[in-house]
């Protein structure tokens, strides 16, 4: 009788391992945003942001006073004044996108950054 008690414990033990490993890879956000942070100065924004198909984004990008930012993209439009990008993606794919901010012609700072929009199901993965 022992060894069933023992046996079924380890059982319910890693089956709520395999459940919280499942939430943990699926689905790291409960509050409709991806996970990363949401203030960055201009340099210092990630590389790549894997996103979730359809779920809303938001980025806010940092940098010196009396800049305007833009995009080389129509996946979000960044607004020029306060360097906030809000959307929620529609289609999946890899989008290389240059962030800019721009005092005057002579005066001008970019970052090139990846979006790779995917489906729920393959958030993380690559």
């Amino acid at each position: 009788m022992k060894k069933f008690v023992k046996k079924r414990n380890l059982i319910l033990i890693a089956i709520i391992v395999l459940i919280s490993l499942l939430v943990f890879l699926t689905n790291f956000s409960f509050t409709g945003y991806s996970v990363y942070e949401t203030n960055y100065y201009l340099y210092n924004l990630p590389d790549v942001f894997q996103i979730k198909k359809g779920e809303e984004f938001f980025l806010n990008v940092d940098f010196d006073e009396g800049y305007k930012f833009s995009d080389n993209t129509g996946l979000f439009d960044i607004d020029a004044d306060t360097g906030t990008i809000n959307f929620v993606p529609g289609e999946i794919g890899k989008f290389n996108v240059v962030i800019i901010v721009l005092k005057d012609v002579n005066d001008f700072h970019y970052k090139l950054v990846k979006f790779v929009v995917v489906e729920w199901w393959k958030y993380f993965y690559f």
